[in-house]
């Protein structure tokens, strides 16, 4: 993918973080390098001084902000830790069900062998049975003659009568009772496959809560996550408004020193070059405005931030050349811009070139139009190699495109 599309892609969390309130700043370190005496230098400190107001009102905000997702991440933990619980739980009471299952199972085995068993003794019992019959029916067809010829006695022939009916009757009752055994073990072999029926879809339930419980656990872990990255992303934010706050103030010192110095010195600064008017000024470099001037809003919170100049995407590492002739008069580090270039183009006009990667100028230098002052960098921005570039009438915010060529 090319830069100019990562840098389309790549939005920042907190755009331009500090434009909000660098109306003030920049107006104070356009005094610092550009003699002013005057209104012009009086407006300005009462511009830093308004910012830092205004930076204390958004600190505290700020800090109300962070307390609440504090609260809300508690409470989101607290959530995410209940659902696991439960979810936990729930696992161990389908562990239990997996096991009365597998008892059951075995029971059912159990039970299903011991009816094969039980037939196998009913089929013997019954064979026996048949045959006893079949000799009992012998016995009885043979003549009166014979048996007693084959008994040495009437009462040996009325006791092996006997004997052969006690048999039989004895297998009848075996079989009887092993027919009530083999339905009775049926019975119940049914009962527990209904038994082991019902803990299936007693489990397959509770198989399906453990899987909305654990999506419930994920939904709230991502939830926690969101709270606490935005947690983050506003500490982060704290931090570099204390700092920018701490800028200002060292500021405003060193601006009160320079008032009076130039006050006692009587400089006034000079008109802007020929041809600085709208429409007329040169490119700083070649690329597409992806963000324009005004306010835009912020891709998270959907709240409107404001964009006090353009910013250009390009290739890191192309030039960056001055809009119009002028001097230096910052060269430097800002928080939320980066590797930082302005130029005094004279009459109280100023131009900002941000995020750089490399500068090629130094403070007090004069510039020409069309002069390479620095090279696109990424410093401090999170869309990626581009550069943000403004145009200031003293502390005023003017939208470049209206004045670009």
């Amino acid at each position: 993918m090319s830069p100019r599309g990562r840098i389309l892609q790549r939005r920042s969390p907190w755009p331009f973080l500090l434009t909000a309130f660098l109306c003030g700043a920049i107006g104070l370190i356009l005094t610092l390098g550009t003699p002013a005496i005057g209104t012009a230098q009086d407006k300005g400190i009462e511009s830093g001084r308004a910012e830092l107001d205004r930076l204390k009102s958004e600190i505290e905000s700020n800090r109300k902000r962070i307390a609440s997702l504090q609260k809300k991440e508690k409470e989101a933990a607290a959530l995410q830790a209940s659902v696991e619980a439960d979810r936990r739980l729930t696992v161990r009471y389908l562990d239990r069900l997996a096991e009365q299952e597998r008892a059951l199972r075995e029971d059912h085995a159990t039970q299903q062998a011991q009816l094969l068993e039980m037939q196998i003794q009913a089929e013997e019992a019954a064979t026996r049975l048949r045959e006893r019959l079949i000799r009992y029916h012998r016995f009885r067809n043979v003549s009166g003659e014979a048996l007693l010829l084959s008994s040495e006695s009437f009462s040996q022939l009325f006791a092996r009568s006997q004997f052969l009916k006690r048999l039989i009757h004895s297998d009848q009752l075996e079989l009887a009772s092993l027919a009530q055994d083999r339905e009775f073990i049926a019975q119940a072999s049914t009962e527990l496959e209904e038994k082991r029926a019902e803990l299936d879809h007693l489990y397959e339930e509770k198989r399906a809560e453990e899987r909305r419980l654990a999506a419930k656990s994920e939904s709230a872990q991502q939830a926690l996550s969101e709270i606490q990255g935005e947690r983050t992303d506003h500490e982060k934010h704290l931090r570099q408004l204390e700092a920018s706050q701490s800028q200002i103030k060292k500021m405003l010192e060193q601006l009160e020193r320079e008032r009076r110095e130039r006050k006692e010195r009587g400089l006034v600064t000079g008109p802007p070059p020929e041809g600085f008017e709208k429409g007329n000024l040169l490119w700083p470099v070649q690329g597409k405005v992806v963000a324009n001037f005004g306010r835009e809003i912020h891709p998270k919170y959907k709240t409107e931030v404001p964009l006090n100049g353009i910013v250009i995407g390009a290739p890191e590492g192309d030039p960056i050349v001055a809009c119009a002739s002028g001097e230096v008069v910052y060269v430097g580090w800002y928080d939320g811009y980066g590797r930082t270039v302005m130029l005094s183009h004279g009459g109280g006009f100023y131009t900002i070139y941000a995020h750089a990667s490399k500068i090629r100028v130094a403070k007090g230098q004069r510039v020409g139009a069309g002069e390479v002052i620095a090279e696109v960098g990424d410093t401090d921005s999170t869309r990626g190699p581009c550069l943000h570039f403004e145009i200031r009438k003293e502390a005023e915010a003017l939208d470049p495109r209206k004045w670009l060529r």
